[in-house]
């Protein structure tokens, strides 16, 4: 029996304009399905057979599910699949409840459909405003928020290599391959770290960042890879138009946390394919609790891709000696060597004179390495 929602979403006018389909209605009452695909939202170019679809439970009757980075085709069939990609396992699934009206489904379209209409396309592997060193592509929203969390050090930490870029390289190579196949990113990424970028003279340069638009909401995902002995500490940068359900982000959490078990570094506001895009890069992300133990217990590749965490971010209004303060001055007075001595060398780099007044004489091969001198 088809829901009493149904005729109402079938025939509004402003759905159909907007490009959403449905099902016959007889298609719904046959009743051979544990779960039936009512409906869906279009196609997207970035991404061939990939779009929304609406999923009805019969056991639910006043739920409509949306179901992201699901596979759509010219006919709309009641089949349910469970999503599939060809490389590197299966597809996250985002699934996400909500009120069958006309109001919600416009709503879901203006944040997730829109953008990826409205916006310019990503061309491949430049971004035009990128144009020199230390230049940033920005995220197109104007309400934006910025998400950064550590993702841990790529390279050999039990044997650090004397070239901790080449030996972190291949690694981060993987990595960047493996976001062409991620279901929730556009195919073409503004910028590789791994990659030579160039100026309007020709000169090439390198940049840290790895960057893409996810492929609904047009957020700005991108790796901040930097360096010291240890080999390539990473962290994760989103920058986002926050999403308002926040109980429904809190329950795709829930349902996706194999990929990050009692996890406090994700907001309950990010848009659901940005969640998809995460668990879609199939990198653990550890609790703050558990880098803190750590930090506690000596480890210095730690605290340095924590310091990257803050010290790079510069979206901070007043710049990054302040929350450095307050993220150093504890281990300052570590009962590791290691970790004090390393504060005093991060403290002097900033200017947090009373950190690093007690700094012992150190070489220079204990600084931090300036990872983007090479140009090929």
């Amino acid at each position: 029996m088809k829901p009493e929602w149904y005729e109402q979403l079938s025939t509004a006018t402003e759905l159909a304009e907007l490009g959403f389909r449905f099902l016959p209605a007889a298609d719904l009452s046959e009743g051979r399905h544990s779960q039936i695909r009512v409906g869906d939202i279009g196609g997207f170019t970035a991404r061939l057979g990939l779009g929304i679809s609406l999923i009805l439970r019969p056991e639910e009757p006043e739920v409509l599910y949306a179901r992201f980075a699901d596979d759509h085709g010219e006919t709309l069939s009641p089949e349910v699949t469970q999503p599939e990609r060809l490389f590197s396992g299966r597809v996250p699934l985002v699934e996400i409840p909500l009120a069958p009206t006309v109001a919600t489904l416009t709503g879901l379209y203006a944040r997730y459909v829109a953008p990826g209409r409205t916006l310019p396309a990503v061309s491949r592997f430049i971004s035009p405003r990128l144009i020199e060193p230390g230049g940033r592509v920005t995220c197109y929203h104007e309400q934006v928020r910025r998400l950064r969390i550590p993702l841990g050090v790529v390279g050999d930490v039990e044997a650090p290599a004397e070239d901790p870029v080449t030996a972190a390289e291949s690694a981060i190579i993987d990595i960047e391959r493996d976001l062409i196949f991620n279901s929730f990113l556009a195919t073409c990424q503004w910028t590789l770290h791994t990659g030579n970028h160039i100026t309007a003279d020709g000169t090439q340069f390198r940049t840290p960042y790895t960057s893409a638009d996810t492929l609904y909401s047009r957020s700005l995902l991108s790796l901040d890879c930097r360096y010291s002995e240890f080999g390539a500490h990473l962290t994760l940068e989103v920058d986002y138009a926050p999403e308002p359900d926040t109980s429904a982000v809190r329950g795709v959490l829930s349902a996706l946390g194999e990929h990050w078990p009692d996890n406090d570094l994700l907001p309950d506001d990010l848009p659901f394919d940005v969640l998809g895009a995460i668990a879609g890069l199939h990198l653990t992300i550890q609790p703050m609790a558990r880098q803190r133990q750590w930090l506690d217990e000596g480890d210095d590749s730690t605290l340095i891709g924590l310091y990257y965490l803050i010290a790079e971010n510069d979206s901070l209004p007043a710049g990054p000696a302040g929350p450095l303060r307050e993220f150093l001055t504890p281990y300052a007075h570590s009962p590791h060597e290691n970790i004090r001595d390393r504060v005093a060398i991060l403290a002097q780099r900033h200017g947090l004179t009373d950190l690093s007044d007690n700094r012992p004489q150190r070489t220079e091969a204990r600084a931090l390495p300036a990872p983007f001198e090479r140009t090929t």
